[in-house]
Protein backbone atom coordinates (compact mmCIF):
# COMPACT_ATOMS: atom_id res chain seq x y z
CA UNK A 1 0.00 0.00 0.00
CA UNK A 2 1.40 3.25 -1.07
CA UNK A 3 2.22 5.80 1.60
CA UNK A 4 1.52 9.65 1.31
CA UNK A 5 4.79 11.46 0.68
CA UNK A 6 3.51 14.58 -0.01
CA UNK A 7 5.00 14.10 -3.85
CA UNK A 8 3.08 12.89 -6.42
CA UNK A 9 3.81 8.94 -6.83
CA UNK A 10 3.47 7.41 -10.48
CA UNK A 11 5.19 4.04 -9.26
CA UNK A 12 6.37 2.57 -5.95
CA UNK A 13 10.37 3.40 -6.94
CA UNK A 14 9.06 7.00 -6.25
CA UNK A 15 8.46 6.07 -2.68
CA UNK A 16 11.92 6.13 -0.81
CA UNK A 17 10.56 4.72 2.41
CA UNK A 18 10.11 0.94 0.86
CA UNK A 19 11.93 -1.54 1.37
CA UNK A 20 13.05 -3.35 -2.28
CA UNK A 21 10.16 -6.42 -1.22
CA UNK A 22 7.28 -3.82 -0.59
CA UNK A 23 8.48 -2.18 -4.31
CA UNK A 24 8.46 -5.28 -6.14
CA UNK A 25 5.25 -6.86 -4.52
CA UNK A 26 3.38 -2.90 -5.59
CA UNK A 27 5.23 -3.42 -9.21
CA UNK A 28 4.32 -7.10 -9.82
CA UNK A 29 4.04 -8.39 -13.24
CA UNK A 30 0.20 -9.61 -13.92
CA UNK A 31 -0.27 -12.38 -16.23
CA UNK A 32 -3.73 -11.64 -18.37
CA UNK A 33 -6.18 -14.09 -19.74
CA UNK A 34 -8.62 -14.15 -22.52
CA UNK A 35 -11.80 -15.76 -21.76
CA UNK A 36 -12.77 -17.55 -24.87
CA UNK A 37 -15.21 -15.49 -26.95
CA UNK A 38 -18.05 -18.08 -26.62
CA UNK A 39 -17.55 -17.78 -22.79
CA UNK A 40 -18.05 -14.20 -22.65
CA UNK A 41 -21.50 -13.88 -23.45
CA UNK A 42 -22.50 -17.11 -20.98
CA UNK A 43 -19.99 -15.20 -18.89
CA UNK A 44 -19.92 -11.55 -19.04
CA UNK A 45 -15.84 -12.02 -18.09
CA UNK A 46 -13.34 -10.92 -20.41
CA UNK A 47 -9.78 -11.41 -19.22
CA UNK A 48 -8.69 -12.45 -16.03
CA UNK A 49 -5.10 -11.58 -14.56
CA UNK A 50 -3.01 -13.39 -12.18
CA UNK A 51 0.18 -13.00 -10.72
CA UNK A 52 2.85 -15.08 -9.82
CA UNK A 53 2.81 -15.71 -5.91
CA UNK A 54 5.32 -15.11 -3.03
CA UNK A 55 5.84 -17.87 -0.73
CA UNK A 56 3.96 -15.78 2.10
CA UNK A 57 0.98 -15.44 -0.75
CA UNK A 58 1.14 -19.26 -1.00
CA UNK A 59 1.43 -19.18 2.89
CA UNK A 60 -1.53 -17.21 3.43
CA UNK A 61 -3.92 -19.12 0.93
CA UNK A 62 -3.13 -22.43 2.07
CA UNK A 63 -4.13 -21.15 5.85
CA UNK A 64 -7.18 -20.13 4.72
CA UNK A 65 -7.85 -23.48 3.85
CA UNK A 66 -7.44 -24.86 7.48
CA UNK A 67 -6.10 -27.77 6.10
CA UNK A 68 -9.31 -28.73 3.58
CA UNK A 69 -7.38 -30.25 0.61
CA UNK A 70 -10.56 -29.08 -1.47
CA UNK A 71 -10.35 -25.66 -0.66
CA UNK A 72 -6.58 -25.46 -1.57
CA UNK A 73 -6.68 -24.91 -5.85
CA UNK A 74 -9.56 -21.88 -5.27
CA UNK A 75 -7.66 -20.57 -2.48
CA UNK A 76 -3.98 -20.30 -4.12
CA UNK A 77 -5.80 -19.41 -7.14
CA UNK A 78 -7.92 -16.28 -5.52
CA UNK A 79 -4.61 -15.24 -3.89
CA UNK A 80 -3.11 -15.12 -6.87
CA UNK A 81 -6.14 -13.08 -9.22
CA UNK A 82 -5.45 -9.47 -9.36
CA UNK A 83 -7.84 -8.38 -12.10
CA UNK A 84 -11.25 -9.11 -13.77
CA UNK A 85 -12.32 -7.33 -16.99
CA UNK A 86 -15.79 -7.41 -17.50
CA UNK A 87 -17.78 -7.21 -20.79
CA UNK A 88 -18.08 -3.76 -21.95
CA UNK A 89 -16.57 -2.73 -18.57
CA UNK A 90 -12.91 -0.97 -17.26
CA UNK A 91 -10.75 -3.89 -15.43
CA UNK A 92 -11.65 -4.27 -11.98
CA UNK A 93 -9.02 -4.90 -9.33
CA UNK A 94 -9.17 -7.41 -6.74
CA UNK A 95 -7.69 -8.31 -3.55
CA UNK A 96 -8.06 -10.85 -0.60
CA UNK A 97 -6.78 -7.77 1.35
CA UNK A 98 -10.14 -5.86 1.02
CA UNK A 99 -12.13 -9.16 0.39
CA UNK A 100 -12.98 -7.92 -2.85
CA UNK A 101 -12.01 -11.15 -4.22
CA UNK A 102 -14.28 -12.96 -2.43
CA UNK A 103 -17.26 -11.39 -3.92
CA UNK A 104 -15.58 -11.57 -7.45
CA UNK A 105 -15.37 -15.00 -6.69
CA UNK A 106 -18.16 -16.38 -5.33
CA UNK A 107 -20.23 -14.20 -7.94
CA UNK A 108 -17.90 -15.94 -11.06
CA UNK A 109 -19.25 -18.23 -13.72
CA UNK A 110 -17.96 -21.98 -12.17
CA UNK A 111 -16.41 -21.88 -16.08
CA UNK A 112 -14.65 -18.78 -15.45
CA UNK A 113 -13.39 -20.10 -11.97
CA UNK A 114 -11.90 -23.58 -13.99
CA UNK A 115 -10.42 -21.03 -16.15
CA UNK A 116 -8.85 -19.25 -13.57
CA UNK A 117 -7.28 -22.66 -11.87
CA UNK A 118 -5.97 -23.68 -14.85
CA UNK A 119 -4.34 -20.05 -15.62
CA UNK A 120 -3.26 -20.31 -11.68
CA UNK A 121 -1.51 -24.14 -12.67
CA UNK A 122 -0.15 -22.57 -16.13
CA UNK A 123 1.69 -19.77 -13.99
CA UNK A 124 2.83 -22.21 -10.90
CA UNK A 125 3.99 -25.58 -12.37
CA UNK A 126 6.42 -27.03 -14.41
CA UNK A 127 5.25 -28.46 -17.73
CA UNK A 128 4.95 -31.62 -18.11
CA UNK A 129 8.49 -32.05 -20.36
CA UNK A 130 10.18 -30.31 -17.59
CA UNK A 131 9.34 -32.69 -14.75
CA UNK A 132 10.01 -35.63 -16.83
CA UNK A 133 13.40 -33.85 -17.71
CA UNK A 134 14.39 -32.95 -13.98
CA UNK A 135 13.10 -36.39 -13.25
CA UNK A 136 15.34 -38.16 -15.55
CA UNK A 137 18.33 -36.04 -14.04
CA UNK A 138 18.58 -37.90 -10.58
CA UNK A 139 21.68 -39.10 -9.68
CA UNK A 140 22.49 -41.41 -6.61
CA UNK A 141 25.72 -40.79 -4.03
CA UNK A 142 26.97 -42.24 -1.07
CA UNK A 143 28.58 -39.89 1.56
Amino acid sequence: MARDTGTKVTSAADIPELSAPERRANEREVFVYEVPPNLVGETGIEAIGLVIMTAEEELMAAKRTRGDAALAAMELTKQALRQVKYAGQRTRTVSSADSSIDEVWSRMHPKVRGLCIVAYNDLHNAKQSDVVGFLQSRKATVG
